[in-house]
């Protein structure tokens, strides 16, 4: 019986014939996204793959990443000079440990949220979040913020209206960002920005400013979400833990797409 998703996949085509009897593969297995995918999982995420030679990592914290079966995989050499492989992906978030060939490593940090691993595989410590992920309210330090944020921001207003919008608010100027879902490894996320001067040199300068740092924290974070939703789909990551103290806004997002999943309309859809 041939299968729903795979293309010329029945018991006939995959009986092995004598060689005077038989024919090629079918031309849909070498074309098939589905077959492709199929090989991926059945093959080769299951047999010996060349990861790179032993001379590649010489000494104590040398680290090399690489690719296997479309997983990212992290090879280090720990301070006793035993070599491991790990998924290079942590277990927090799915961000990635290491993002480039390194050296002289004492641990291994994950490049997302900070959590940290010995170079045998324990989970070393947790980290706290960096405020940009996770506060909704902040308050500037006077001599560090003002030429970001300018001598009248004393503080900063971070709001989310679920399930797709965002409003950061700084004093004289709004942000609004406004997440559109694209396919499922991709999305859209367009900026709107909103000032009360838009006429004095002062007020240009400063709206200059505020796109540079907004694009740089942008192109940032598009590096990040690109390699962690690499991570996501690898066999090394099904879920995570929750940082107690600093993602409850996160925590808070998750309830409400468990909730709206739960509708009475889309458990009909299904």
């Amino acid at each position: 019986m041939q299968s729903a998703m795979l293309p010329n996949f029945d018991a006939a085509t995959l009986t092995v014939q004598p060689i005077e009897r038989s024919e090629t593969i079918p031309a849909s297995w070498y074309t098939s996204p589905a077959f492709h995918d199929h090989e991926r999982d059945t093959i080769f995420a299951r047999s010996w793959q060349y990861a790179g030679h032993v001379c590649q990592l010489p000494n104590a914290g040398e680290i090399r990443i690489t690719t296997v079966a479309e997983n990212p995989i992290l090879l280090v050499r720990d301070q006793h000079g035993a070599l491991h492989a790990f998924y290079n992906v942590c277990r927090h978030r799915a961000g990635p440990i290491a993002t480039e060939h390194s050296c002289g490593a004492r641990m291994l940090q994950c490049k997302y949220h900070g959590w940290t691993y010995t170079l045998t595989g324990q989970l070393r410590g947790v980290t706290q979040l960096h405020p940009r992920y996770s506060l909704q309210y902040s308050p500037f330090k006077r001599d560090a913020d003002n030429s970001m944020y300018g001598a009248q921001a004393a503080e900063a207003f971070y709001y989310w209206v679920f399930p797709n919008l965002m409003f950061n608010i700084i004093a004289g100027r709004l942000q609004l960002n406004h997440v559109m879902p694209v396919d499922a490894d991709h999305c859209e996320v367009i900026f709107d920005y909103f000032y009360d001067d838009v006429n004095t040199p002062a007020a240009l300068a400063q709206i200059e400013t505020d796109i540079a740092y907004s694009e740089m924290v942008q192109r940032e974070d598009e590096e990040i979400c690109v390699l962690v939703q690499r991570g996501l789909h690898s066999r090394a990551y099904t879920t995570g833990r929750f940082s107690v103290e600093r993602e409850e806004g996160v925590h808070h997002f998750q309830s409400l797409l468990k909730q709206a999943l739960l509708t009475p309309s889309i458990l009909a859809a299904k």
